[in-house]
């Protein structure tokens, strides 16, 4: 296997204000071997790294270079694969498949991360400059609220680096970074084509039959990394250097994760309008269908009243079916940069799929309404009365007892304000459980102090006080 390392000093003509990476960090590695099954023998392994050493420095770029099958993503990948807290937080990953939520604009992608990924002390304001800053580094600016969807290789390419950089994490790997680039855009990002004829690939002198493995190993470069690995500060921690670590998992806290999601969401739902008008036309066609074969019916006979009942059955299971697998399309074409964005701890499952619910159920009432507009009067049924029950139910969830005023998420408070119950049932509780006047001594109902409360409440609250807290009456 062939392998090099190169540490090049660098500096830019231009030194960014806003974008500038974490914590400094060394990150070294010392007779790194990292083996998998071998698909032949069950009891043997193959081993795709085998004693590998090396260390980047703060301020610097290295370079792995070598052939094609040499290990070098394999590399990338063990590096940068743990699983702790401090080296997810602290490391970013440009992988060589380009993956992005295709819905969103380039200045979405990098804003989303910049909010995700960037500790949450960090003030909005830097965020959003942050975010403008690497637009004008990759030269994204003028395409900047494009759609990603039908970009070009070159573009996807740079909106990836675009993406971690935003971040700003300590350590920055990048794999396969010039992959389909043309020249120009290539040459921006590393100029190394002399390497080509090092390891034997384009036009060089094919017959050189050095043994670079063996060459440096006898080198003064190879003494030269042991000596620097064994050092106080690279393979052993400094004494003088503050641990790295983090509080939390991930760097965003909940509120900031769900209205980023769930706006994603509403994006990917509102730009992707031949999936929406697809859906509805499929709803419509078969309230038709469905309407054709029962229409003119009469309930009156024993065996209408069981095909009717059948019928509601069917329609109700079909109607279940097309919503579920409606989502399909969106959940596959959004699967790859789920996974990457997971992997790098950007956000929490469970928003991610809130996210996704919250914005669909507006998308499935509106689907199941076409149904049934059609549908029911074909059948003889009264579109009224589906629709008092539907409308009664939302005032229902909305009145404010289950979930309680407090848990509505702020997206659906219109509807509690709308909800006829609310008032109502607000004026009710308020005259049984919140008399509670100054100075009394506990006689009336809402001046009683609460047993048997859960822990997040406290032991010392009235009746009053918990009704004006949660249901905010």
């Amino acid at each position: 296997m062939a392998l090099s390392c190169l540490v090049l000093e660098y500096w830019r003509y231009e030194t960014p204000k806003i974008v500038s990476f974490g914590q400094m960090v060394t990150l070294a590695f010392k007779d790194l071997w990292y083996s998998v099954p071998s698909p032949s023998e069950s009891k043997a392994s193959i081993d795709l790294l085998k004693g590998i050493s090396g260390y980047a420095l703060p301020g610097t770029i290295t370079a792995l270079m070598g052939s094609s099958g040499a290990g070098k993503t394999t590399l990338m990948d063990v590096i940068a694969g743990p699983t702790e807290i401090a080296v997810r937080r602290a490391t970013g990953y440009c992988e060589q498949m380009d993956i992005h939520s295709e819905a969103s604009t380039f200045r979405e992608a990098l804003t989303f991360s910049a909010f995700l990924r960037q500790d949450a002390a960090v003030p909005d304001s830097e965020k959003y400059d942050c975010v403008n800053e690497c637009l004008e580094l990759l030269d994204l600016s003028s395409i900047a609220d494009r759609v990603i969807r039908g970009s070009s290789t070159e573009q996807m390419k740079r909106l990836t680096i675009g993406v971690e950089l935003a971040a700003q994490p300590s350590v920055l790997f990048l794999d396969e970074p010039t992959s389909g680039l043309d020249a120009r855009s290539a040459k921006h990002i590393m100029d190394a084509t002399w390497i080509l004829e090092v390891i034997g690939a384009g036009v060089g002198n094919v017959s050189n039959a050095t043994d670079f493995v063996k060459l440096f190993t006898i080198s003064t470069q190879a003494r030269q990394l042991e000596i620097t690995l064994d050092r106080e500060g690279f393979t052993r921690p400094a004494s003088s250097t503050p641990a790295l670590a983090f509080d939390k998992k991930r760097a965003a806290n909940n509120s900031t994760q769900a209205k980023f999601l769930i706006k994603r969401f509403f994006d990917i739902y509102w730009r992707t309008a031949s999936y929406n008008l697809t859906r509805f036309f499929i709803s419509i066609m078969l309230g038709i269908v469905f309407g054709i074969a029962y229409v003119g019916s009469e309930y009156s006979s024993y065996q209408n009243i069981n095909s009717g009942l059948g019928m509601v059955f069917m329609t109700q299971n079909y109607m279940t079916f097309i919503v579920f697998s409606s989502v399909v399309p969106v959940s596959i074409q959004e699967r790859a940069s789920f996974y990457r964005e997971r992997s790098a701890q950007t956000y929490n499952v469970i928003w991610y799929f809130i996210g996704a619910t919250l914005v669909e159920i507006p998308y499935c009432f509106v689907e199941t309404l076409l149904f049934v507009a059609i549908y029911y009067p074909m059948v003889g049924f009264s579109v009224a009365s589906i629709l008092v029950i539907m409308i009664n139910y939302i005032w229902i969830t909305f009145t404010g007892f289950n979930p309680p005023t407090a848990s509505i998420p702020q997206g659906y408070r219109w509807l509690y304000h709308l909800t006829p119950h609310k008032y109502t049932y607000a004026s009710l509780v308020a005259i049984v459980f919140g008399d509670c006047p100054s100075g009394n001594n506990g006689s009336e109902l809402g001046c009683q102090q609460m047993t048997g409360t859960p822990p997040n409440l406290g032991s010392d609250i009235t009746v009053a006080y918990f009704r004006q807290d949660t249901y905010y009456y």
